[in-house]
């Protein structure tokens, strides 16, 4: 039995819906749900099954509108302004396209997420930043623009960004074991409390595969379970 209070996040007839009148549409309806500490969750189903809604609804970026979602032990329906800017600097996105500002820096890049954590003063936004691209082996593009980033570069940087919602300094130990494996996932895996990956039909199989693999020859991943969400 899936216990709700040791969960990370867990919601309890959760719905929403977009529109009003003939035109309202339920995307999602009654969903209930726990995700316990180190579960790998691969969210799947076709185009406009309220994916990305769900996703939006964890992060805080969207209110809930009937139900109940608790993430990191605050409940979200009705949560207050600053409960929300706490639930949003805990948690990461790593889009499917990378979102770079073309303006900034890689470390530039990183430390835009780093100002959703007031207690780290601005003069440390870029070591913070160094640690995290060194992490995911970008140690020698730090400077670096996204223009002169190859396509997995850019990829990296944005995972570093969304790994900065760990907000614990990487000591160089940890790095030098990261280093090792060279598989970003495992970096995230490894200081995330829960993933939650998402996919699409055609793409899900290999995804598990990939992943269970990854579990299976990774020593820092060898705890991780995996879910399916439909």
């Amino acid at each position: 039995m899936v216990s709700v209070l040791s969960a990370v996040v867990s919601a309890h007839q959760l719905s929403h819906s977009f529109g009003k009148g003939d035109l309202k549409k339920s995307v999602l309806f009654n969903v209930s749900l726990a995700l316990q500490p180190g579960e790998v969750v691969i969210l799947e189903g076709p185009s406009g099954s309220g994916k990305t809604t769900l996703l939006t609804l964890l992060g805080a970026l969207r209110s809930v509108q009937s139900g109940s979602l608790s993430v990191f032990g605050c409940e979200l329906n009705g949560a207050k302004k600053a409960q929300l800017r706490h639930t949003r600097s805990q948690t990461g996105y790593i889009f499917q396209h990378h979102n770079l500002l073309a303006c900034l820096s890689a470390w530039e890049n990183v430390s835009t997420a780093l100002r959703l954590h007031a207690h780290i003063p601005k003069r440390d936004y870029r070591a913070r930043a160094v640690e995290l691209l060194q992490a995911v082996g970008l140690h020698d593009k730090v400077d670096a623009y996204p223009e002169n980033l190859s396509g997995g570069q850019k990829q990296r940087v944005a995972i570093a960004r969304a790994l900065v919602r760990c907000c614990v300094p990487l000591s160089s130990k940890f790095v030098k074991q990261y280093a090792c494996c060279q598989q970003p996932l495992c970096l995230i895996c490894w200081l995330l409390s829960v993933v939650i990956w998402v996919e699409g039909f055609l793409m899900l199989q290999n995804t598990v595969n990939n992943m269970k693999q990854l579990s299976h020859h990774c020593p820092h991943c060898s705890h991780l379970t995996f879910t399916v969400l439909s």
